[in-house]
């Protein structure tokens, strides 16, 4: 089924009209009128709803809001991405099976681990992270093994075969963290996750990353300016480490150059000649743009953040 099917599905079960939709959900905090409704009714946007906006449409109208998010996430992924999630039926039980098998001491799950407030991996059981991860980052984190199993030509069920291979041989010769081991990226300035800047190049400074998270790409830092996506969890202040590339996938988070004038952070979505940079803040509006002025420059490949 559809996003656009269960969209109707729901919308046909609360017996409500979309105008009385549209008016519990702004009752709700979640400001939208009855045509957005119906663009999502009939598949008519742009970009994708967020989850915010899903999980009210369905609670407003007696659905599975979880049911509806990962429905989105379907059908917005890459087809062959979507092969894979169309099998998934609880996404809850097959993350913590990923999860064991790679192990807590995997680098995609530093950030989730310090958000809990602890340093030390051994005192967080793997059902305390996805007890406080939100549905969008266990999608996100599903999405990355994914990606990488294809990178490598494998299918999920040998890639974390593998994974899972390759962690039980070297459990037993763990060696201590050793700086020397990190690489040094340089910090080269600031840039917008809101209004484009001007485009800055001058190293600021030099910051150290796993190696394994460029995957054999050039790398760079950038620090973030503004709020457009901290849907994201990618605020003001925030560090992205960014491996340099030339092209992303349609959702990947990626540093755009406009006009060779100035860059922003967005998602990127090419459609024909125009090229689409969506914002993850509920309360701001994609930018169109020719694709011809737009230059991509890399992925976001992780986020650095330090408590306030």
């Amino acid at each position: 089924m559809t996003y656009s099917d269960l969209v109707n599905e729901y919308i046909e079960k609360s017996g409500l009209s979309l105008g009385e939709i549209a008016k519990r959900m702004t009752d709700r905090g979640i400001k939208i009128d009855r045509s957005y409704i119906s663009m999502l009714k009939n598949n008519k946007t742009k970009n994708p709803a967020s989850e915010e906006v899903n999980r009210a449409f369905a609670e407003v109208t007696g659905g599975d809001p979880e049911k509806l998010v990962f429905t989105s996430f379907i059908d917005r992924a890459p087809e062959t991405i979507k092969a894979v999630l169309e099998n998934i039926n609880d996404i809850d039980t097959y993350i913590s099976t990923l999860l064991k098998k790679v192990g807590m001491d995997n680098t995609l799950f530093q950030e989730q681990i310090k958000e809990m407030g602890s340093n030390e991996i051994s005192n967080i059981t793997i059902d305390d992270l996805i007890d406080v991860m939100s549905f969008e980052e266990k999608l996100e984190v599903l999405k990355v093994f994914i990606e990488d199993s294809f990178s490598q030509n494998k299918t999920l069920e040998k890639y974390i075969s593998d994974l899972d291979q390759k962690r039980f041989h070297e459990k037993s010769n763990v060696l201590p963290f050793n700086s020397e081991s990190l690489l040094q990226i340089p910090l080269v300035g600031r840039i917008a996750a809101g209004v484009p800047i001007e485009r800055i190049e001058n190293i600021e400074g030099y910051t150290l990353v796993d190696p394994a998270i460029l995957r054999g790409k050039e790398g760079f830092a950038l620090t973030v300016q503004g709020d457009s996506m901290i849907g994201d969890r990618i605020h003001d202040g925030d560090m992205v480490i960014i491996a340099k590339q030339k092209e992303v996938n349609p959702h990947d988070i990626a540093v755009v150059v406009i006009d060779h004038e100035t860059v922003t952070l967005k998602r990127v979505r090419k459609e024909g000649s125009m090229c689409l940079l969506i914002p993850s803040n509920p309360t701001m509006q994609p930018s169109l743009i020719p694709a011809e002025q737009v230059e991509i420059i890399g992925k976001v490949v992780e986020v650095k953040f330090w408590p306030k």
